[in-house]
């Protein structure tokens, strides 16, 4: 499902496609401590951009109402993230 995603420069720590209406979907760690989660919350996809591990202020938060535009916007926000120095 996330196969046709290039996530560049990134390493997956964490995927968990048996069921795409949970929480902890996908994880990504790029570099300068940078950190992509995917998760499903209050009937929508959420994508997080994390920096440092500070969960409380996210550097990104996009949402998604359904698969096919959380794959958009995934590989937009996957594009952002290695433009990033």
């Amino acid at each position: 499902m996330f196969s046709k995603l290039n996530f560049k420069n990134g390493h997956i720590a964490f995927l968990d496609q048996s069921d795409l209406l949970k929480e902890d979907i996908l994880q990504v760690q790029y570099p300068n401590d940078l950190l992509l989660d995917v998760g499903y919350y209050e009937k929508q996809y959420k994508i997080f951009v994390i920096k440092n591990l500070n969960w409380e202020e996210p550097t990104m938060v996009c949402v998604a109402d359904n698969f096919n535009d959380l794959l958009c916007k995934l590989q937009k926000v996957i594009n952002e993230l290695t433009m990033l120095k």
